[in-house]
């Protein structure tokens, strides 16, 4: 099977992360109090940590795939990936703080420590964007202080593990949305089990046969997962929950990326949503808040005319952010190192 069509699966699983994170917010600050089912409101959660996984599977992928990588190029490579735009959005999510409620600038967001902060101020989507600035760190330090690949394997074994003792140890129910819910240790397991499947994947070559019912039953098993989550919001679910779901997630990972190309990820808006994955993100929760304002300004009450057009204007909003902003950042970074 050519790379390409694994590459097309992944971008499937890229395109529906997302989908399921805008979907959540919209959700959530558009219609939350009148959405009734909390559980399927609560589904596009999910999407974040589905992002967590395939991150993990790629950048680990990057790495396997070569013999020798120097850690500070591999680490700068993903700060210029992933730092430029987050800046451009930090900056514009704080001006429209800043003019709507006089909110002064957080320098710790520059630094990314918002995620231990006990309440993020603003610009919360950047909680998960700071947990994977972290895991580069990490990664490009690990390889820095360990060369033996076989010995990084069973680190990231540990750290797969380990998060959910934290979960259990560090649980708050409710309370303010900051440290207890979006500390790095807390989600680092996720992008280990990314890192893990890579490793077994490209170096241990690992092939699976992958049949149609494979990837029917681990897509259903982790949709399961999901509801019981949603519906039960507990100490159990948060800690153990949340690593059934990360094994669920990377199994439908792994049958994805060995199974023949799904015809959903041929579509031209799977594949585009797909490229502006990280555009979307970072631009979706501010278009919202511009919608939300437009709305009451102009007495829009229609609630299905509320939800398209926000719908609408974030990839209205992300199609060219895409390519004025991120794709320029990574034209800019491949210059300076030469890729």
């Amino acid at each position: 099977m050519s790379s390409k069509k694994r590459l097309e699966n992944l971008d499937l699983i890229r395109a529906l992360a997302i989908i399921l994170v805008i979907y959540y917010h919209v959700t959530q600050m558009l219609i939350g109090n009148l959405f009734s089912n909390r559980t399927l409101f609560y589904f596009g959660h999910h999407g974040v940590t589905i992002f967590f996984i395939l991150s993990g599977f790629l950048i680990g992928g990057i790495y396997y795939k070569q013999e020798q990588i120097k850690p500070s190029k591999f680490w700068l490579s993903r700060f210029l990936r992933t730092y430029p735009p987050y800046l451009i959005m930090l900056l514009a999510s704080w001006l429209s703080v800043y003019i709507t409620r006089n909110e002064h600038f957080d320098f710790g967001f520059l630094l990314l420590i918002q995620n231990f902060y006990k309440e993020i101020p603003y610009f919360l989507i950047s909680w998960s964007l700071a947990v994977e600035e972290h895991f580069y760190l990490l990664f490009a330090l690990l390889i820095l202080g360990i060369s033996n690949r076989k010995i990084q394997f069973y680190f990231w074994i540990l750290l797969g593990i380990s998060p959910t003792i934290f979960r259990i140890l560090f649980y708050s129910e409710g309370g303010e949305f900051g440290f207890y819910k979006t500390a790095s240790f807390l989600h680092i397991d996720a992008l280990s089990i990314g890192v893990i499947l890579a490793y077994l994947v490209h170096e241990k070559k690992l092939t699976i046969k992958v049949k149609t019912w494979h990837l029917c039953i681990s897509f259903v098993t982790m949709i399961t997962i999901f509801y019981i989550i949603s519906k039960h919001e507990n100490i159990y679910t948060w800690s153990l929950g949340h690593t059934l779901a990360n094994i669920s997630i990377g199994c439908w990972l792994l049958f994805s990326y060995h199974y023949t190309t799904i015809k959903l990820a041929k579509s031209a808006f799977i594949k585009q949503t797909a490229i502006m994955a990280y555009s979307l993100y970072l631009v979706h929760p501010l278009v919202i808040h511009f919608s939300m304002a437009v709305f009451k300004k102009f007495s829009v009450t229609s609630i299905s005319l509320q939800y398209s057009a926000t719908l609408v204007l974030i990839y209205m909003v992300a199609y060219p952010f895409y390519y004025l902003v991120e794709k320029r950042s990574i034209q800019i970074r491949d210059r300076l190192l030469k890729t």
